[in-house]
Parts: C-alpha cells; sequence; structure tokens
C-alpha cells in the first residue's frame, strides 16, 4: 500500500516537472508582476509617459454617467475622475488634479516643457454652451457653441490653464460634433498640432505657440478606424482606407490591398504613396526611424482570418509594405475600445505582443496568453501568460525597459501589471 502510495507520488511529480520544464521557454524572454492599484476606474483614457519618465493616466472633468443610480433622475451630471500618476521609482499611484475650472474629457497629448494639451475641453464659466439634462440627449440637436469644442493648454508644473484654442471645425456648416470618436491628434513639431476629423472629413492644424489654428483642405478617402502617424514636421501617413459601402465584401478578399496616404500640411496635398494589406480595426505603430508595424484586426468572415494573423511592416523611407511574419493564435479586434491587440518593443530585436480576441467573440474570448516577435530571424514565440485578461488594454514602454499595461474595461481589474524582460541586449 505505502508503496503504491509512493508510486502515485512520483507520477503526480514527474507530471508536474514534465508540464513546469514545457512551460519554461514562455518565460526565457520576461514575466508579468503585479503592479499598484489604480484609485479609480478610467475608461478609455488616455495614457501618457511624462518627461520625467512616470506615466500619466488622464482622469476627466466632464458630463458623465458612471452608474445608472448617478443618473436616476435622467439628468447627466458633471462628474470629476482625478488623473493618476504612476511613479516608476516608487512603484506607486499618485493622485493628479487638473483645474477644475474647465471641462475636459480624458484625451490629450503631451507638449514640449511639461505641458498638456487636453484635446476636449470648454471654459465652464462660459453660459452660452448647452446644458446636457437628459441621458443620451442627441447632440445633433445642439446648436452651437458645442460641449468639448476647444482644446485647452495644462501647465502641469502649475497646474494651470496656460490658454483656450478654440477649434474652427465647430463653425463648419453640418458639422457633427463628437466629443471621442473620429479625431486623431499628431504632434508635428514644437508648435504644430495636426487634427483630422474622419467623421466630418476636414482638418485643423493648430500652432500652439502662437495660438491660432488653420481649416486645410482634404478630402479624406478613409474611416473613422484611420490610423494617422507623423512623418515629419509637414507630412503625415495615414493608414486605413475603406469603401464602406463595399467593406465586409473587400475584407473578405485575401491579400486585398488599401493604400496608404501622405498628407502635406505646408501644401495641403494627398497623395497615395504606398499599399499594406486590408484589414479593420489593426493596431498600427512605428517601431523605429523608417519602420512601421501593422498587426491585427476584425474577423467577421473566416477568410479575414489569414489577413489578421500576418505581421507587416511598412517603409516609411521606400513607401514599400512586407509580411515579415505570422502570430500564432488569431488575436481578433470586435470592439476597439476592448479587445484592440497592444504590441511594445521589449528592445530592438524582441516585440511583445498582447491583447485580442479569439475569432469566436464572445465576452470570455479574450487572450490571457502573449507573443513574442523576432525582428532579427521573422519568428513568433509563446510568451508568458498576462496576471489578467487584457480588456481594453494599453501598454506603455517604462524608462527602466518594463512594459506597464492599464487594463480599462468597465468592471475589470484597476490592479496594473508590469512586464519585467529578462533578456538585455
Amino acid at each position: 500500500m505505502k508503496k503504491n502510495f509512493i508510486r502515485i507520488v512520483l507520477l503526480i511529480a514527474v507530471i508536474w516537472l514534465i508540464f513546469f520544464i514545457k512551460d519554461i521557454p514562455k518565460y526565457r524572454f520576461g514575466y508579468f508582476v503585479e503592479g499598484p492599484e489604480l484609485k479609480y476606474e478610467h475608461r478609455d483614457a488616455d495614457v501618457l509617459k511624462l518627461e520625467n519618465g512616470n506615466v500619466l493616466i488622464l482622469g476627466q472633468n466632464a458630463h458623465s454617467c458612471p452608474t445608472q443610480e448617478s443618473c436616476k433622475d435622467d439628468i447627466m451630471p458633471v462628474v470629476e475622475v482625478p488623473s493618476e500618476i504612476y511613479n516608476v521609482k516608487t512603484n506607486k499611484i499618485e493622485e493628479l488634479r487638473l483645474p477644475n475650472n474647465i471641462r475636459y474629457q480624458a484625451k490629450g497629448i503631451l507638449l514640449k516643457n511639461n505641458k498638456l494639451l487636453l484635446t476636449y475641453a470648454y471654459d465652464s464659466s462660459d453660459n452660452s454652451y448647452p446644458k446636457i439634462k437628459k441621458v443620451g440627449e442627441d447632440i445633433k440637436d445642439i446648436k452651437p457653441p458645442y460641449l468639448y469644442d476647444s482644446m485647452a493648454i495644462v501647465n502641469l508644473d502649475t497646474l494651470k490653464v496656460e490658454r483656450i484654442i478654440k477649434k474652427q471645425i465647430n463653425k463648419i456648416k453640418s458639422y457633427n460634433p463628437n466629443w471621442y470618436f473620429g479625431e486623431k491628434f499628431i504632434f508635428l513639431n514644437n508648435s504644430d498640432v495636426l487634427m483630422i476629423d474622419f467623421n466630418n472629413t476636414v482638418a485643423e492644424v493648430f500652432d500652439i505657440q502662437k495660438i491660432n489654428s488653420k481649416l486645410l483642405n482634404i478630402e479624406i478617402p478613409t474611416s473613422i478606424y484611420s490610423t494617422v502617424i507623423a512623418k515629419d514636421k509637414n507630412k503625415v501617413l495615414i493608414f486605413g482606407e475603406n469603401n464602406l459601402k463595399k467593406e465586409a465584401e473587400q475584407n473578405a478578399q485575401l491579400n486585398n490591398t488599401d493604400n496608404v496616404y501622405e498628407y502635406n500640411v505646408t501644401t495641403e496635398k494627398l497623395k497615395p504613396v504606398g499599399e499594406v494589406l486590408r484589414r479593420n480595426k489593426t493596431t498600427i505603430k512605428r517601431i523605429n526611424k523608417d519602420e512601421i508595424m501593422i498587426m491585427g484586426g476584425e474577423t467577421d468572415a473566416p477568410e479575414q482570418e489569414f489577413n489578421v494573423r500576418n505581421i507587416e511592416i511598412y517603409n516609411i523611407s521606400k513607401n514599400t509594405s512586407e509580411i515579415v511574419g505570422k502570430l500564432i493564435k488569431t488575436h481578433a479586434t470586435h470592439r476597439t475600445h476592448t479587445d484592440k491587440i497592444v504590441f511594445e518593443k521589449i528592445n530592438n530585436k524582441y516585440i511583445l505582443i498582447v491583447g485580442g480576441h479569439k475569432p469566436n467573440y464572445s465576452f470570455d474570448a479574450f487572450l490571457i496568453t502573449t507573443e513574442i516577435f523576432d525582428l532579427e530571424n521573422n519568428k513568433t514565440y509563446i510568451g508568458p501568460n498576462m496576471l489578467y485578461y487584457p480588456v481594453a488594454v494599453k501598454g506603455i514602454k517604462l524608462i527602466d525597459g518594463s512594459i506597464l499595461f492599464i487594463q480599462q474595461g468597465l468592471n475589470t481589474s484597476r490592479r496594473l501589471q508590469i512586464f519585467k524582460k529578462r533578456i538585455r541586449k
């Protein structure tokens, strides 16, 4: 009896050891550890790396309805959610309250000299703005001035509003205001910010130093899911052309391509310069001076899984595209705000890939597994599992080489998770 018991224990130990040894390769690149917990829930907030290396998760001082109870009288109140800072050195969360004399959404970009440009803001003391009374009130029926029709420059050292800049697009006839959707803001140089509004098919360039703006002539043949990447101080590349009337038909075709457009802010000229594989809701990001990486996408049809698994690199200087590898699993995107794929450089050789869904869409299909792509030999490896399912996750590289991941989904964990790398080069 005793011998049988020992045999069973040894057998269990051997089986456990086999699985343990099998799992070891997943952790050779790095591993995940728990970070501190955020005090507040931030939904679809921008995450920005400050000049000192700390990470800012933007809060809001805006019309919001966080719970049904808060809007039980069918009135949308102004709700303040403070911004939070992840301190890299102390591994702790610090609260940051931006000025409350303006209303702002949790959207912005960093300028030079530790200044923050809140891209959706307005002066709350201006009584000419409409009042939001009913939940779900149709903003199309509201006449200008529209809520959040301006931008605000906040000095993060003094925590004071230095300027409020009015957007001229609000003056356009038949303009359809939208606080969150369809507008992309790109910092071009020390004084200019370009906004392309894909919802209203219009562009505007802001001179931050002179505090003025100019509407630009641009006919945009792209969709609201397009991505804009700065090429130099006067040019941007636009990825994501879509013929929306034939979207499903075109996306289902293998190796169908989209144009990459170059827009020159100075000459106001838009021209196609290259092509990339057609796919919706992709993640597109510059990985070095000359290369842009493209991954993931939507899978409404089985044929689209072939496109979505491809890892593609677009060369900026040559305006050429190349399929350099494949994902091991299909990381599908069904809703851009909840399950879009995220990737960050571990170093100049390896890319960490997280997020996405299994192709069969359901809320329990978020992928906790990760993958590592080797830029030198174009191979993909299984990476370590995340600690929490990456619902609406955003990632950002820290100054110590670690990668911070923040979840922003409804009722998801506010605990941060951090990827610690093992490899040096």
